[in-house]
């Protein structure tokens, strides 16, 4: 129920990147109105979004709406969004204690889009290594960390693919001591 109000709202309200905040704010006094919620849930585990908007800004949010309330980050960079998102969520843990409200521990699920992850992961993996791991061109890779270009679902997923699958060669590595 509560998340077809919130769908319902965010469509009639024709939310755009960085109107996220107001949206969120909207939400939250909707969802205050028709709720009173106490939560009896110990752990939950949530979906982050993180991903660049047309105005080259970074957003990170949470996907889930059967709350009262709606944790959202936004930056300069896909690091700061992140930072900013684990900030509103601390000061929202804050103001339930101050009303007592209790506050689920979340067990937040990170998910990037193509451009935010490069971003983020731009100071450990060059464009070089990205070639080598995923086989497309660092040209490419630029266009989708610039935003330039969005890759296709396909690439997305070869991309994912790929990470993954070096991941698992790395764990593969022991050192003689």
């Amino acid at each position: 129920m509560i998340a077809g109000i919130a769908q319902s709202l965010k469509r009639g309200l024709g939310c755009q990147d960085m109107e996220r905040r107001s949206w969120l704010r909207v939400q939250n006094k909707v969802l205050r109105k028709f709720l009173e919620l106490n939560y009896n849930v110990k752990d939950m585990k949530v979906r982050v979004i993180v991903e660049r908007g047309s105005d080259n800004k970074y957003s990170a949010y949470m996907d889930y709406y059967d709350l009262d309330f709606g944790l959202a980050g936004f930056g300069d960079t896909a690091k700061d969004a992140i930072q900013d998102f684990f900030e509103s969520y601390n000061e929202e843990k804050a103001m339930c204690q101050k009303e007592g409200r209790e506050i689920p521990e979340f067990e937040f699920d990170i998910q990037y889009d193509v451009s935010s992850f490069l971003d983020y992961f731009s100071g450990v993996l060059s464009k070089s290594g990205l070639e080598t791991i995923t086989g497309i061109n660092q040209k490419q890779l630029w266009h989708y960390s610039s935003g330039l270009r969005k890759p296709r679902p396909s690439t997305v997923l070869h991309i994912q693919d790929s990470l993954h699958a070096f991941a698992d060669t790395i764990k593969q590595v022991h050192f003689v001591k």
